[in-house]
C-alpha cells in the first residue's frame, strides 16, 4: 500500500511510509547557479559513459518496496501527520512522527520525516540522526541517502555528502536525484566538470522534465573555454 502525497510547503514528492517520505528533491533541481540546497559504493562518475547506449532504466526497488501489516491506526496517524504539514504545523508533524518512529520503528519514513522537519528547524546534528536511523531502517531509502547527502553538503562535508549520493547509486543507478546531487556538487563544490557533465546528461535521460538541459549546456561551454584556455 502506497501513500502518496505532494507538500508544498516543503517542496515535497513521492511517499510511501514503510519504505520513503515527503523529501524536498526540488532541492536538487534547482538551477546550480544558485548553489541550492541539494551499503555498498560500486558507482563512481567516471564510470558513467554517457556517450554509450543507455539502457531504459530500471524498476525502482526502494518504490516497488509495500508495507507488510500496517495497522489502520498507523495509517491514521500518517495522515495526520501529512495534514499538519500541509498545514505547516511542524510541532504537531513532529510529534505525530515521532510517535509513529517509536510505534513503528522499522518504519524508515517517520525516521525520515523527523529528519526533515529538523533541517528545516535548523537542528542539523538530530537531523543527521533521524536520516541514519532511516537508513538503519530501509538501506534502499534513496531519498534518506541524498537528504542526508544534501545536509553533509551544506556542512562543507563534500566527500561524505558524495558517499550517500554514490551509496543511493549502488541501490538505484538510475535514480534521476542521485544523478543530478552529483551533478551539482561535482560542478559547483568540488570543480570536476567532466563528472558533473556525465551525472547531469544521465540524470536528463532518466527524467526529461527537469531542468538539467540548461545545466548542460552551460557546463560544456565551460569545459570547452578551460580547454581553449589551454592550449593557449
Amino acid at each position: 500500500m502506497q501513500f502518496i502525497k505532494i507538500i508544498a510547503s516543503f517542496i515535497l514528492a513521492i511517499s510511501v511510509l514503510s519504505a520513503c517520505s515527503f523529501v524536498p528533491t526540488n532541492q536538487s533541481a534547482s538551477s546550480p547557479a544558485q548553489k541550492p540546497m541539494d551499503s555498498r559504493v560500486v558507482l563512481t562518475a567516471e564510470s558513467i559513459d554517457s556517450s554509450a547506449p543507455q539502457a531504459p532504466p530500471s524498476l525502482n526497488p526502494y518504490l516497488s518496496q509495500r508495507p507488510n501489516n500496517i495497522s489502520s491506526g498507523a495509517q491514521s496517524l500518517f495522515d495526520a501527520a501529512i495534514q499538519s504539514l500541509e498545514r505547516n504545523k511542524l510541532a504537531a508533524a513532529e510529534s505525530q512522527f515521532t510517535q509513529l518512529s517509536q510505534e513503528h520503528p522499522t518504519l524508515s519514513g517517520p525516521w525520515l520525516n523527523l529528519g526533515l522537519i529538523h533541517q528545516r528547524t535548523d537542528r542539523p546534528e538530530s537531523a543527521q540522526a533521524h536520516f541514519e536511523r532511516a537508513l538503519a531502517a530501509n538501506k534502499a531509502n534513496l531519498d534518506a541517502y541524498n537528504q542526508l547527502g544534501i545536509l553533509l553538503r551544506e556542512q562543507g562535508k563534500f566527500t561524505d555528502a558524495e558517499q550517500q549520493y554514490l551509496k543511493a547509486l549502488s541501490v538505484w543507478p538510475d535514480h534521476p536525484a542521485s544523478h543530478r546531487n552529483l551533478g551539482i556538487l561535482y560542478d559547483l563544490y568540488l570543480g570536476r566538470l567532466e563528472s558533473a557533465l556525465k551525472h547531469y546528461e544521465r540524470a536528463q535521460i532518466l527524467e526529461p522534465q527537469k531542468p538539467v538541459r540548461g545545466w548542460i549546456a552551460d557546463i560544456k561551454r565551460r569545459i570547452s573555454t578551460a580547454a581553449n584556455k589551454a592550449e593557449h
